[in-house]
């Protein structure tokens, strides 16, 4: 959306720019591949579309032919208050001045259309231009959460899942298997030295 003198005259440069461009695209049309001159041809024809628009509704509010403006979020909300200012014929100094801040504070605060600005400082811009705002909440209800509960009782309820990384086995063959006392083995040599000693396994004494 065009809010400023300098961006309206930056968008009426580039439609002459981008007319000349669709001019020639169209005069050689047939010396390069069709799918990339049809993406070209799509592409500047486009965006001519929208450039114009936003020209025309700056002309539309600058002469005073449309007095409100329809917005849908507050993203839009910046680029209304920065378009009013331009409607109402004032500069970023005046503005300033009524406000008691700099020209620059006020002109950062348009290029960023009032994103980094407080609500404090957009309500004061805002009653400077003697805007008037008036918007709908749309509130949404999850229909499955229990009734006098937060979503946050919900989702802090203790669950029966075990805890993290302590798998809980409650099968009692399992828990017999793994108390049982392991049988012990030992190795028992045959009395005697030297050749002919020999080793034999043997259980040890339960």
């Amino acid at each position: 959306m065009i809010g400023t003198a300098r961006e309206y005259g930056a968008a009426k440069r580039q439609i002459k720019e981008l007319e000349t461009a669709l001019q020639a695209l169209k005069s050689n049309r047939g010396s390069g591949h069709p799918d990339i001159e049809r993406a070209l041809l799509e592409g500047y024809t486009g965006e001519l579309s929208c450039i114009r628009d936003d020209v025309e509704r700056y002309d539309a509010v600058r002469s005073g032919q449309t007095r409100s403006l329809q917005i849908t979020s507050l993203a839009e909300l910046g680029e209304a208050v920065v378009l009013a200012r331009t409607a109402a014929g004032r500069t970023q100094r005046e503005l300033a001045d009524e406000l008691g801040v700099s020209a620059q504070q006020i002109q950062r605060d348009e290029a960023k259309r009032y994103a980094k600005a407080g609500i404090d400082r957009l309500q004061a811009v805002m009653g400077a231009l003697q805007l008037k705002f008036e918007g709908n909440v749309t509130l949404v209800r999850v229909l499955d959460q229990p009734l006098g509960r937060e979503p946050s009782d919900v989702q802090n309820t203790p669950s029966s899942a075990p805890p993290f990384g302590r798998p809980v086995t409650t099968s009692s063959s399992a828990n017999s298997r793994s108390d049982a006392p392991r049988r012990k083995r030992r190795k028992a040599a045959t009395p005697g030295r030297g050749r002919g000693i020999t080793a034999r396994t043997v259980p040890a004494p339960r």
